[in-house]
């Protein structure tokens, strides 16, 4: 039988417990008889307390039953549809990496920068396709009356909101800028330069659509931009098609480069996923886009769960690279200048000419961090967005990554 017992629970330890216990009573009531006495769940199979950044990896998760509506593993994602699609994106920048393009020892020729181009289209469903069309919901959404177009693809909306819509204003513009220059051999940069911006990009890119898709997993945008299934999405862009252990793209990054992290942002997306059960709210379009849950203290703090694993997650990407920067020299240490501009620095109005001869001017914006580092600190804010724009060898990149560990702390 189920023994009490009494234990200091963190907040992010309390979630699970909560959603856990809830989860078996629905299970326990919808028997027509008692089942056989279930198992304690071992407290150490819930999230872990937050604490100090680790020294070395730590144990695998222990493994649990999850009893229903959820039958998987903990360690494992329990999938509402399947997010094939969405796997396969993740996989071409994964792919992207593995052909060398994003290799800043030496600078890719123009077949490795065709080869990645049509991973980046993948068949007109690919990365390409996301990129023009993704919004950052942390930003005010635009009113519209026009509730059959996607929301940031009417050019007068992403014009005037350039943070929110952040995939046609400045994640697609910039990324297809540089595929162009690295396929035609553009001589006016290292090519190692134009790969370290596509890799910046598509880091951002996968910050931004977990956070998006864990919204649009609760209320549906303008377009029909909405899905229960869009749960199955925020993992996908964080990990790929992977269980805990063993993530690729921007989460695999995290896993290597700092597992606590990794493990916690990966416990926001089960507790999401949790909710999603547990809410009997159908995700339809709300004006203004404010979801109508039976839940919604549940998925505040899932929401705010992801949100603090991802903040902690794109920190631990630009301060290694911060570190790399430090360490090297020459077209190399022009490369990481590159990846770390594309995210700390502000976006400069441009003016593009694509393939077919026309010409497009681009709004500026803050930098893709400013609002994740002004919510903390202002004066860090300016700091890091002035220090990063001077000369390469007049830049601190350990205070710059001091100021990051400390203004967001390992979750």
């Amino acid at each position: 039988m189920l023994r009490a017992r009494t234990v200091a629970l963190s907040p992010t330890r309390s979630l699970h417990l909560i959603l856990l216990w809830r989860l078996m009573l629905r299970w326990m009531r919808s028997q027509s008889t008692w089942a056989p006495p279930m198992q304690a769940l071992p407290m150490q199979a819930l999230a872990s307390a937050r604490g100090q950044r680790p020294t070395s990896r730590p144990a695998p998760t222990t493994r649990v039953r999850w009893f229903a509506p959820l039958v998987s593993m903990p360690n494992e994602f329990p999938v509402v549809a399947g997010g094939a699609s969405t796997i396969a994106r993740t996989a071409a920048f994964q792919q992207m990496r593995t052909n060398g393009l994003f290799n800043v020892t030496r600078d890719p020729d123009s077949a490795v920068f065709a080869t990645a181009r049509m991973l980046f289209d993948g068949g007109g469903s690919g990365l390409a396709s996301r990129f023009s069309r993704r919004f950052d919901p942390h930003y005010p959404t635009p009113m519209t009356s026009e509730t059959s177009v996607r929301i940031c693809q009417t050019e007068s909306i992403w014009r005037a909101n350039p943070e929110f819509c952040v995939g046609p204003a400045t994640l697609a513009p910039i990324a297809l800028q540089a595929f162009a220059q690295g396929v035609t051999s553009d001589v006016a940069e290292p090519s190692r330069n134009y790969a370290a911006r596509i890799e910046a990009m598509n880091i951002w890119f996968s910050h931004v659509s977990t956070y998006k898709e864990v919204r649009t997993c609760a209320v549906t945008y303008a377009g029909g931009d909405g899905s229960r299934a869009d749960c199955d999405s925020a993992w996908a862009y964080y990990g790929g098609d992977a269980d805990r252990t063993a993530a690729i793209g921007y989460g695999g990054d995290v896993l290597r480069l700092e597992p606590a992290t990794y493990q916690r942002t990966f416990d926001g997306l089960l507790a999401v996923r949790c909710w999603r059960d547990m809410d009997t709210s159908d995700v339809s379009m709300q004006n203004p886009y404010t979801p109508m849950l039976s839940e919604p203290a549940i998925f505040a703090r899932a929401y705010s769960q992801i949100d603090a694993g991802l903040d902690r997650s794109i920190v631990v990407v630009v301060r290694d690279r911060l570190a790399a920067f430090e360490a090297s020299s020459g077209l190399e240490q022009g490369a990481h200048l590159a990846f770390l501009r594309i995210l700390l620095a502000p976006v400069a109005a441009r003016s593009l000419t694509d393939g077919s001869g026309t010409t497009t001017m681009y709004p500026a914006r803050v930098s893709l961090m400013d609002r994740m580092i002004r919510a903390r600190s202002a004066a860090d804010a300016d700091f890091i967005r002035d220090e990063i724009q001077r000369a390469a060898a007049d830049i601190n990149g350990i205070e710059i990554a001091r100021r990051l560990d400390t203004l967001v702390p390992c979750p």
